[in-house]
């Protein structure tokens, strides 16, 4: 074992020939000669990584440097790592000495690329306000700084990269400060006496803020001169914003024009689906550029957390990119931070599938007019509702599922991105301009043909008429329809009608599942109605007062107060609100159990209140054993809602956890956060407020504190706190005793993107035993 310690965390490299399946390690750490405490890590050694083709042309650029704490002799087992995992696109670093030589030659020999990144004196330039109106002013000749850094590189680099994080217009615009008003009179054609801050901040507000979104994207553009006057072909990689919409940062277009430019945006999401919904929208918003859309694990040693991400969502991430037309994929962070072999693994093996059919990608035309792909539900009806009709469907495929075809010559191919983590996605598959017969259907992959009985091959009439093609659960399904088999022939066959049985027995089980009539006391009423306009039906919890609208994941997806405009729930991540997740262990802030279909048990009206309750057995392997009884309930009174979390461990050991709730509620486009503190009433609101807000529960015990953070120094003095005006609409979230702490976190923009959430104090419970934590939310103006 070789072991070496990093500015954030410890990276342990094992021979994990002799080492079981999966196991315990002990350490301790050493600082100044002095043992640390004893501390453990659970392992699981994986199978061996895939070795099969890479793709030619789809990027994946590691950010940063994996070799930081690598020895020497490690250096070529990590780089075949990486290459497995697809890592075409480096940093030409610096450190460790030899290092940048090494990989400039192994690059080159693979056909992959080395970027410099900025020299670290462009940060100082930045540091010191109105820093863009100074470079503007001085043109491309301000960067001539970097002469002797950017000419030593020159030769050996293939383009060049700048993580462009600045604050945008919006929140920093600069409308006192003299040069860039003066700059702004210039190019505008004004007065610069006129220009008073008022005037700026009122009737010049939208001109000013275009004025500055300009000259954050000049910049840029200065810059791509300067390196380009070095060398012209090198690529500029600029890794700025974070997708859709674009105002969250600075607006793409704004130095799109740029030659020989890829977008890098950082779209940090916490689920797979709202990732690949962000990418197809930056993908319309600048079809002209390449895009290599960079993903987040979550998991970091040494800078907080930010979106927690399963392995195989990072897979999703990845292969929908790759099936979108993008020109790669990459992500954050790095080894050092959390980025552990099942992340590296599931990467190799989407960019190795990615690979199977990039000649489609590469050369063929996306969605074409003759193809269509069509996930079917498996449970499915129609009723009246207050609305009309509306349709009850289970799964709802349009949050688990994205289809893609393409067209190659004669060549068609379907893929399925099934996210449904225990579903298979049966899929109707139409060909409606395949002509004549002799068709073969076979999975790129695995080149396992879907042969309709008989004979190997398909009629043109019958795959105008459809077929029937079944996409694994959490899985991409892939079929290509030629009139040639593949060279190595076909590895299985599957039987089209052994996919019509399975679909049949799965829809029949469904079907006979449960009761879907409406239950109704009074004003209290149970019942389904599509609350989000998305075509399907949520459980309908609803009194005079308000409505709930609740998700097949047990997610709240529709919050609809009786005299209030819009919905109190925000949907931008995919989740809603009221998602259940779990702070501890570790490793449990990357399950996704709280997007998962849950079991709809009961639905009734009893003792004066309407209530719905779900259950969901948690799938994490280090959840395995805890079953979630999930509870809302409504009375007839005021318009708020209390939620029951009951955890059950089914399992033969204690399990250790704590509970988490997240939530993307809506009463404001920037939100306001009203606390009951040690130190008096906070709140905390307006354009320059913190982007987050961590606090702590008054009185939490003291074995607790390796999981409460904090950004200020009061802490909560009860386990209460309003989101929205105090003196105007406002939810009020009040929580029990277990509470450990808040986490507010906002995007810093006016479009409403914003997050409450709250973790509980860590639980062990034993084998066969309950625990239960109770909040209500409270809607008033």
């Amino acid at each position: 074992m070789t072991k070496t310690v990093s500015h954030c965390g410890l990276t342990v490299w094992l021979d994990t020939g002799s080492m079981p399946e999966t196991g315990t390690i002990y350490y301790r750490a050493v600082a100044d000669g002095r043992a640390q405490e004893e501390k453990q890590a659970a392992v699981k050694v994986l199978p061996p990584m895939p070795d099969g083709e890479l793709p030619e042309n789809f990027a994946n650029f590691y950010c940063w440097s994996a070799f930081g704490d690598v020895p020497e002799p490690l250096w070529p087992a990590v780089y075949d790592m990486l290459r497995k995992m697809g890592v075409s696109h480096h940093l030409a670093r610096a450190l460790p000495e030899g290092w940048r030589e090494y990989l400039q030659r192994r690059l080159s020999e693979d056909g992959g690329k080395l970027w410099a990144d900025i020299p670290h004196q462009m940060n100082k330039e930045m540091a010191v306000p109105g820093w863009e109106t100074r470079i503007i002013a001085q043109g491309k000749s301000f960067f001539s700084f970097a002469d002797e850094y950017y000419g030593a590189l020159a030769p050996i680099i293939d383009g060049v990269f700048w993580d462009y994080e600045p604050h945008n217009a919006m929140h920093n615009p600069l409308f006192d400060d003299t040069p860039t008003v003066a700059a702004f009179a210039q190019k505008e054609g004004l007065d610069p006496a006129t220009l008073s801050q008022e005037r700026l901040q009122g009737e010049l507000r939208e001109r000013f803020l275009a004025f500055r979104t300009w000259q954050l994207g000049e910049v840029l553009r200065l810059w791509a001169q300067y390196i380009h006057d070095i060398r012209p072909d090198l690529e500029i990689a600029v890794c700025q914003g974070s997708g859709m919409p674009p105002e969250r940062n600075i607006d793409y277009r704004v130095y799109d024009d740029i030659p020989s430019l890829i977008h890098l945006p950082m779209i940090y999401t916490g689920s797979a689906m709202s990732f690949a919904q962000n990418v197809a929208g930056l993908h319309e918003y600048v079809p002209d550029t390449p895009l290599i859309p960079m993903t987040c694990t979550g998991m970091l040693a040494d800078g907080g957390w930010l979106a927690a991400k399963t392995p195989r969502a990072i897979y999703f991430d990845y292969v929908t990119s790759g099936l979108r037309g993008c020109a790669g994929c990459s992500h954050w962070p790095d080894i050092q931070r959390g980025l552990d072999m099942e992340y590296i693994r599931e990467t190799a093996l989407a960019v190795q599938e990615i690979a199977c059919v990039e000649d489609f990608l590469t050369h063929g035309e996306a969605s074409p007019a003759g193809v269509s792909v069509e996930p079917l539900p498996e449970q499915e009806a129609r009723i009246k509702a207050g609305q009309g009709d509306v349709v009850i469907m289970s799964p709802q495929w349009d949050k688990h599922a994205i289809c893609f075809s393409y067209r190659l010559g004669n060549r068609t191919l379907v893929a399925v991105c099934n996210m449904h983590s225990d579903t298979p996605a049966t899929v109707r598959v139409r060909i409606r301009d395949a002509d004549g017969d002799g068709w073969h259907l076979w999975d790129p992959v695995s080149r396992a043909a879907l042969v309709p009985g008989g004979t190997d091959t398909w009629s043109g009439a019958r795959l105008a008429r459809g077929v029937l093609y079944e996409a694994p659960a959490s899985s991409t399904g892939m079929l290509v329809a030629s009139r040639e088999a593949p060279a190595e022939g076909f590895s299985a066959r599957v039987a089209a009608r052994s996919v019509q049985l399975r679909f049949e027995q799965r829809k029949a089980a469904a079907q006979a599942a449960g009761d879907i009539s409406v239950v109704r006391e009074g004003e209290l009423e149970v019942g389904w109605e599509d609350m989000d306009g998305d075509g399907n039906a949520e459980v309908r919890l609803a009194s005079g007062k308000h409505a709930l609208g609740i998700g097949p994941s047990g997610n709240l997806w529709s919050w609809q107060v009786a005299g209030h405009e819009g919905d109190l729930v925000n949907r931008f991540d995919g989740s809603g609100a009221c998602e259940d997740r779990f702070w501890w262990p570790e490793d449990a802030r990357t399950s996704d159990d709280g997007r998962r279909e849950y079991e709809l048990v009961t639905r009734e009206v009893k003792g004066g209140r309407a209530s719905v309750t779900l259950r969901r057995e948690l799938q994490h392997w280090s959840l395995g054993g805890l079953v979630l009884d999930k509870t809302y309930s409504i009375g007839p009174d005021a318009p708020a809602f209390e939620v029951s979390i009951t955890l059950r461990n089914s399992s033969p050991v204690a399990h250790e956890f704590s509970y988490w709730s997240h939530n993307c509620l809506n009463v404001g486009g920037i939100p306001a956060l009203a606390l009951s503190t040690t130190e008096g009433e906070q709140v905390f609101s307006g354009g320059q407020q913190p982007r987050e807000v961590w606090m702590a529960l008054k009185g939490t015990p003291s074995d607790q504190a390796d999981l409460a953070k904090s950004t200020q120094d009061a802490q909560l003095a009860a386990p209460m706190f309003t989101l929205g005006d105090p003196a105007g609409p406002r939810i009020k979230v009040t929580a029990d005793a277990s509470l450990l702490q808040l986490y507010r976190w906002w995007d810093g923009t006016d479009g409403g993107r914003y997050t409450l959430e709250w973790m509980h104090q860590r639980q062990t419970l034993d084998s066969g035993r309950l625990w239960t934590t109770r909040y209500t939310v409270e809607y008033a103006e």
